[in-house]
């Protein structure tokens, strides 16, 4: 009587949404078969077909995520069987798109299965609509307070995986991708992932990840804990955070938002005016006063210019097009900015977060990563990503060493050195035709170069504080990060490596200024203390004796 019986080959009929249950009114009513069905549910898409993903498609299409499966959940989060199970099966439909099919490098170029990871990834949007719509993060924070209130020591091997898969769900949701037009259409009101991350926050989930980061007995959930953490802050930079006025009337940042919509409409219309120019064949033939052609007469041009400057004859040249493997690597999206509310509200939650667990977390992070316990290639860039955010927002706010010590030590400086390192050679052990892989390794290597940037940053500000403890604690880092040759030959390896087609423009001004901080903190260094930098000497070979 199961799911698999409904299941026939044109998909799922009515049958199935009659068995889960129904609304009565308001209220949703499970039907004597829900759990029946949400077994055999997690069984379908445990052996649908990879290669197009036609069960989860299907699912999506019937809407049965609002109508039945989130509903139950809201509904019934008090039967922990229901629970359990409906966790088991929201951890695989909240997949990342690709993460879903097969991975095959041949399939990188295939129209169909583009279409089908844009299908997955419009119906992963829906869903993540419907957790805001169906308040599911309160469900969510009810299920992990009571897990942590067990403690380690009495939870069993189901509640651990319950945790884990309540974290994944989370994570899942979170790292849904915004849609390019809803970002256009919504800079001055809360956008569905401003909406998500408000109610992590209002219904204490963020709370409860600061307690699982902090906790001596939470180890093997603080990566995870520290990606979900990267996630909330994804759109938003640290700067833009770290100088928002909470005290600024509502009104006043209304008319910033409005001014700067204006600025991006005019931009927008200037490149669309552009793109649309068309030369027109009447506009008359003019002579330029006081500049020579070929000949000795003045020189004649077709187009009607009131500057001098705006002479060109670069108009009518072909424009030379970057495609295939010369094709140049482009920046990311630009961070968005939403409305005053996220913004005050974040920015408490980056406040909490240095003062409750920044350096714990670190620290059982870099241990973890060290050991080699990291869950995928990703988990160091998180770290990263981690160091160079709340380390940026503390010099902005009012620089505190002691809220961010732990990512001040010579300990991390050659840690992240030798990230920069195992980044680059796998860049360099790629060729040509691994441009999507060397980009990724790229990516990476990018967080790697900002996180050293940001520690050289507060280094810097350390050395001019009038505090003698710390003025020491950073004359122990330059003499090392200056001495040894590592750090003196690592500006230029990162520059000679450089390539258009793999690095970004970003990457290439966040290098140099990096570059520029560190000459400019030693040439500041050589002149208050005498820098001996050791040469190795050639040995002499010895002569040998001409035998008699």
């Amino acid at each position: 009587k199961g799911f698999s019986a409904r299941m026939g080959s044109s998909g799922i009929n009515a049958e199935y949404g009659a068995a889960l249950g129904s609304f009565e009114g308001k209220r949703y009513v499970k039907g004597d078969e829900c759990a029946i069905c949400i077994g055999d549910l997690i069984k379908f898409l445990r052996i649908e077909n990879r290669k197009d993903c036609d069960i989860r498609r299907q699912l999506a299409r019937t809407k049965v995520m609002e109508k039945d499966l989130l509903p139950i959940l809201t509904t019934y989060y008090e039967e922990q069987n229901i629970v359990e199970a409906m966790m088991r099966l929201l951890v695989n439909l909240t997949m990342p798109a690709l993460l879903c099919f097969e991975r095959e490098e041949t399939r990188k170029k295939d129209k169909i299965f583009e279409g089908l990871c844009l299908d997955v990834n419009n119906y992963l949007r829906h869903y993540k609509s419907q957790f805001v719509f169906f308040n599911v993060m309160k469900v969510f924070s009810s299920q992990l307070g009571r897990l942590l209130e067990l403690g380690k020591t009495n939870r069993t091997d189901d509640d651990d995986l319950m945790l884990e898969r309540l974290l994944i769900i989370i994570r899942n949701i979170l790292h849904v991708p915004a849609d390019s037009f809803e970002d256009e259409q919504l800079h001055n009101s809360l956008s569905v992932h401003d909406k998500l991350v408000l109610s992590i926050i209002e219904y204490g989930v963020a709370d409860l990840l600061f307690y699982l980061c902090g906790s001596k007995d939470e180890e093997q959930h603080c990566l995870l804990s520290l990606e979900i953490i990267s996630l909330v802050f994804r759109d938003f930079e640290s700067c833009t955070l770290a100088r928002q006025n909470t005290n600024l009337d509502a009104i006043k940042i209304d008319e910033e938002l409005k001014q700067l919509k204006m600025k991006e409409d005019i931009q927008k219309q200037k490149r669309l005016n552009m793109k649309n120019s068309r030369h027109s064949r009447f506009g008359g033939t003019f002579v330029v006063k006081g500049k020579k052609s070929i000949t000795d007469k003045d020189l004649i041009y077709h187009k009607n210019i009131k500057k001098i400057k705006d002479l060109s004859f670069d108009d009518e040249k072909t424009i030379k097009r970057h495609t295939g493997f010369n094709a140049i690597a482009e920046d990311s999206a630009s961070k968005r900015l939403s409305t005053a509310q996220v913004r005050n509200s974040l920015k408490e939650l980056a406040q909490k977060f240095l003062d409750v667990c920044y350096n714990p977390l670190m620290k059982k992070a870099k241990s973890l990563l060290c050991r080699g316990q990291g869950t995928a290639d990703c988990d160091e860039s998180f770290y990263l990503w981690a160091c160079c955010f709340f380390m940026e927002f503390n010099r902005v706010i009012g620089f505190q060493l002691e809220l961010v010590a732990e990512t001040l030590s010579s300990d991390t400086f050659s840690y992240i050195l030798q990230i920069i390192f195992k980044f680059h050679e796998e860049i360099k052990g790629f060729s040509a035709r691994m441009a999507h892989k060397m980009k990724l390794w790229a990516k990476r290597l990018h967080f790697a170069v900002k996180a050293y940037r940001e520690m050289l940053e507060n280094l810097a500000l350390m050395q001019i504080s009038k505090d003698t403890k710390i003025k020491n604690i950073s004359g122990v880092i330059q003499n090392i990060i200056f001495y040894q040759q590592e750090y003196r030959e690592l500006p230029t390896i990162l520059l000679k490596q450089f390539s258009r087609t793999i690095f970004t423009k970003s990457y290439l001004t966040d290098l140099v200024e990096c570059t520029h901080l560190y000459i400019k903190m030693l040439d500041a260094y050589t002149k208050s203390n005498t820098l001996i930098v050791q040469q190795t000497k050639k040995i002499a070979k010895k002569k040998r004796k001409p035998v008699k």
